[in-house]
This record gives structure tokens, sequence and C-alpha cells, in this order.
């Protein structure tokens, strides 16, 4: 008679828990893919190529590519957001939202963020700025550089979420340490101007140049004028 093995109730839990963070990791990773070098974005930090500008993406071939990449791998959400690339392409933000949405469930941050993005301009969905602070805030918490800066900036207005200076600059600050340079650049003009925050010019200088340095022409513009 087979000897019965009684597996610890927490050890068993996390057998469970690496099982599911492994299926997670599965579900994220894909080979390169034609959609890929078509549709990927230089904010994904899940890409499998350099990234392509919206306004370069070839729709038609693109479409195409994305919807074969997401019929072979479902579960991998770039395909997804990447397919809401190349409707946004293809001037259609009604089908790209879709894509989009279908990302941003899975919890793909930059999806998060175009969707947001979206909803704050009412393009393609029905504008409404708590939808988009909520999608920002979502891909925010993720570390997306982008979406902090969008959310600062809706704090700072007060746009969708309550006017918060303290919130809108602690944002700024997630966005600029990751180098992102609209958000050095906004961070910079607070601390120049002693918005919300303790002067300092020399702090703000720093991250002018290095806005700047990065080819943002609002930056380099504050530099030649001092």
């Amino acid at each position: 008679m087979p000897t019965r093995v009684v597996v610890p109730t927490r050890v068993f839990a996390l057998l469970c828990c690496c099982i599911a963070v492994a299926t997670a990791a599965i579900a994220q990773d894909a080979p390169p893919m034609d959609c890929d070098s078509l549709a990927a974005s230089a904010d994904d930090p899940q890409r499998k190529a350099p990234g392509v500008p919206i306004d370069r993406i070839v729709p038609k071939k693109a479409i195409a590519a994305c919807f074969k990449a997401k019929t072979l791998f479902p579960e991998v959400a770039r395909f997804r957001f990447q397919l809401g690339r190349a409707y946004e392409a293809s001037k259609e933000p009604d089908i790209a939202a879709r894509w989009y949405g279908e990302a941003a469930e899975r919890g793909h941050a930059p999806a998060q963020t175009s969707l947001g993005r979206l909803y704050e301009a009412g393009d393609g969905v029905a504008q409404d700025d708590g939808e988009a602070a909520r999608w920002f805030r979502k891909a925010a918490e993720q570390g997306d550089p982008v979406a902090q800066t969008r959310l600062g900036n809706m704090h700072a207005s007060g746009r969708g979420v309550d006017e918060d200076t303290a919130a809108a600059l602690t944002w700024f600050r997630r966005a600029a340490d990751q180098g992102y340079a609209p958000a050095q650049y906004t961070l910079a003009v607070a601390l120049e101007d002693g918005e919300g925050i303790e002067k300092d010019e020399e702090q703000a200088l720093a991250l002018y140049r290095k806005a700047a340095a990065q080819g943002y022409a609002p930056a380099k513009e504050r530099l030649e004028a001092k």
C-alpha cells in the first residue's frame, strides 16, 4: 500500500503561490512576433522590439499581424495593447479603446495609460476625467512614468480627482526619478517657482538639463532663456 504524503498547509500554499506566479509569467511572455516590430510601444517594458511611434505604424499590416499574435497567444496582454495601437493609428479610437481595455483589465500598465488617455480626451469613448484618473492611477501604481505624470497633472488641476499639489508633486517626482523628461521638466518648473514645494533653483536647473539632454523642447527653451 503506497505511503500517503501529507503536505503541510503552509508548504502547500507556498507551492500554489509559486505555480500561480509562474503561470502569470508565462501568460505575459511570448516570442517576438511581427506584431512587435510593427506596433510595439517604446514605453512598454514588455516590448520585444524597439517601438514604433503611433504616427509611423502601418495600420493594415499591424492589425493583421497583431490579430494573428493575439490568436496564437490569447493570454499575452501586450498583443492586445499593440492591436489597440494599430487601430488608433488607423484612426479608429473606438476599436482601439476596446483592445486597450482588454489589455488594461489584464493589468498591462501601458494599456491602462492609453485607455486613460482616451477617456481624458473623449477619443473613441465618452469623455470622463474620473475614469481617466482611475486608469492612470492603476498604471502609476505599477510604476508607469507616463501615467504618473498624467495623474500628477490631474491632481494639479483637480480634474477627475481632488486638487492636491502635494500628491501631484509626489507623482511628478516618481516619474522624474525614472528619467521621464516631461516629469523632470514639470518638477523643475515647480522647484524654480516654489509652487507647493520649497524653492530650489539649483535642483530645478539640474532637472532642466536632464530633460533637455533627452531632447525635450520645453526644457531646452527654458535653458536658452536663462
